[in-house]
């Protein structure tokens, strides 16, 4: 029998009001050291004890030292610097209660350009080496049909029931969160629904009550069940804006498209930007979306709508990344929708890159070492 595991970042009970916890705000001081994610981070611990339902991302993003080092390069030190933390070393599925430590001289010695692929490579490396069924569960075909519940409804009542509890379930959302659900189904666990609200997924009770957010873990195969739906859940949200509403650098030939949320005063931002020629030359169309950290009202803000409200953006875009003063425009613009999705997607820096298949990849990464970061996801497809 399959085993499950949902790993639950917040439990919201509620028969009145649900809300969403746990997403950062989008104002927060503009750091003046130029960072390859620049963003606000507190004092890190160097030891913490995994808790249950804890995450790794979760961990290493308390644990990060300095922004010097991406969320990536903290997880992969950890990985390798406490073994003994992970079931079948995989680096979704932690033991609770195990003691994770930090080696800066580890940490020192991972590649931050290299980080990402690395952690694809150790889930994908966790996957390939799970042990075979046991020959004792191959030769127990009616004991395994007895205990997997039956998915598919055996009577009318049944059905009634499934549908009710759809029904429920749907008018819920729509009451008390203000959202309309693109997908409402049925997970391996009894009782307990996966609902799509573009960019959020999370599950919910039949009865439509308790709703908790997290990742559900598939422990006997390794494979994280939210993860797809998540990165699909992004990229319907992202081409849900409208790429009439971005301000697109294409190269002649398209190979490859990525979306990054930008600000204009980030220096890492400004960087990747002064490159944009090595990244069309390499098939790379860069799509960009209005994330200017430090809030609605700011300067950062509103050199984001001066650029959205230019005649010509792109220009516009590149001469305000250079620092160039332009004459102050106000028009209908979609800054602060686009502010609000990143939020929503849980951007948290400058720049993010998101991929084609909605996995985001934090920070500056050079045009070649991003091609990399491309060909190595689309070969895990």
């Amino acid at each position: 029998m399959n085993k499950f595991t949902v790993i639950f970042g917040t439990i919201l009970l509620s028969t009145t009001t649900v809300t969403f916890a746990g997403i950062e705000q989008i104002n927060s001081p503009q750091s003046a050291q130029d960072t390859a994610v620049e963003s606000t981070a507190a004092v890190a611990p160097n030891n913490l004890v995994v808790k249950q339902g804890d995450m790794l991302w979760d961990i290493a993003s308390q644990m990060r030292p300095s922004e010097k080092f991406s969320v990536y390069q903290v997880m992969i030190a950890l990985l390798e610097t406490n073994p003994a933390a992970f079931i079948n070393g995989n680096p979704n599925n932690l033991i609770a209660g195990a003691s994770l430590t930090l080696a800066p001289s580890v940490l020192a010695t991972i590649d931050r350009n290299q980080a990402f692929q690395r952690f694809q490579q150790a889930v994908a490396s966790a996957k390939q080496s799970q042990p075979s069924p046991r020959p004792a569960d191959q030769a127990k075909p009616v004991e395994q049909a007895q205990q997997i519940p039956q998915t598919k409804p055996t009577s009318e009542s049944a059905t009634v029931s499934q549908a009710d509890a759809l029904a429920n379930i749907k008018k819920r959302i729509q009451n008390e969160l203000q959202a309309e659900a693109t997908s409402i189904k049925q997970t391996p666990i009894a009782g307990l629904y996966e609902v799509t609200v573009p960019p959020r997924v999370f599950y919910i009770s039949e009865n439509g009550q308790y709703v908790l957010t997290g990742d559900m873990i598939d422990l006997k195969n390794s494979i994280n069940l939210s993860q797809g739906v998540r990165d699909n859940a992004r990229v319907a949200s992202i081409e849900n804006i409208g790429e009439e509403n971005m301000i697109v650098f294409s190269p002649a030939k398209v190979k490859h498209t990525v979306t990054i949320f930008t600000d204009i005063d980030c220096g890492y931002c400004r960087k990747l930007h002064n490159e944009m020629a090595s990244y069309n030359k390499l098939g790379i169309k860069v799509r960009y979306l209005a994330y200017p950290r430090a809030g609605i009202g700011s300067p950062s803000y509103n050199k984001a709508v001066t650029v959205w409200c230019s005649d010509d953006k792109k220009q516009a875009m590149t001469d305000s990344k250079n620092g160039k003063a332009l004459s102050p425009k106000n028009c209908d613009n979609p800054v602060a929708k686009q502010m609000a999705l990143g939020k929503g997607l849980g951007v948290n820096g400058t720049p993010a890159i998101v991929l084609a298949n909605g996995q985001i990849y934090p920070g500056y990464a050079p045009a070649d070492k991003l091609l990399q970061v491309i060909e190595q996801v689309n070969a895990t497809k």
